[in-house]
């Protein structure tokens, strides 16, 4: 990883998010182009969730754990209507065993990142 000291990001997206159509194809492909870059630098952890794989912790909806070596774990729920810290231990330790979940069903890193490379190609050729 690169030296700069700064947040460790691990992600577990739903491959569907890959697929979505937003802007431009050339701005789609330069952000996907950014995501793989991140990825190979070793900047950000990355998983995705194959489509094949429809019933997952992740249907529950998103949702951040947040670590500091400073402070107490924390998770952030968000919904379309409101945003929730979530400090109670227990409720933590729950959210932890669902991303662990996600990270069971999903890709490892090299698969991921063929997979955003693929959209990357499919872009191209729409």
């Amino acid at each position: 990883m690169a030296k700069a000291f700064s947040p460790i990001i691990w992600l577990v997206i739903d491959q569907s998010l890959l697929m979505r159509r937003y802007g431009s194809a050339q701005v789609q492909k330069d952000q996907l182009a950014y995501v793989a870059d991140l990825l190979e630098k070793e900047r950000i952890n990355m998983l995705v969730v194959p489509l094949a794989e429809p019933r997952h912790a992740g249907n529950n909806g998103p949702f951040r754990v947040i670590t500091s070596p400073d402070q107490a774990e924390v998770v952030y729920v968000e919904s379309a209507h409101q945003g929730q810290i979530i400090t109670a231990t227990n409720e933590v330790g729950r959210y932890r065993m669902w991303f662990a979940a996600l990270q069971g069903v999903a890709w490892g890193p090299g698969e991921t990142l063929q997979a955003v490379r693929e959209e990357m190609k499919r872009i191209n050729d729409d």
